[in-house]
């Protein structure tokens, strides 16, 4: 998830980074609101989550959103 985001704000960025923690400032550059679950994300790397209920509910809202905002974001840039 953290990928597909900074993905989606490479163009207009203008950075490239395979490194997780730089994927994510780039995209909470672009998208502040979003703090709270990259802040989720990457705490499941060094802590994975017990419940897979709430991975899965956390995947398909915000990859809902990502898919929602996708064609957006590639318009304006």
């Amino acid at each position: 998830m953290i990928e597909i985001g900074s993905l989606k704000v490479m163009v207009r960025s203008q950075i490239w980074t395979t490194r997780l923690h730089e994927q994510s400032d780039v995209f909470l550059h672009h998208f502040p609101e979003k703090e709270a679950i990259i802040r989720t994300l990457l705490h499941w790397i060094d802590e994975p989550p017990k419940d897979r209920e709430d991975v899965y509910e956390s995947f398909k809202f915000e990859g809902e959103w990502a898919g929602a905002n996708f064609l957006n974001e590639a318009k304006t840039h």
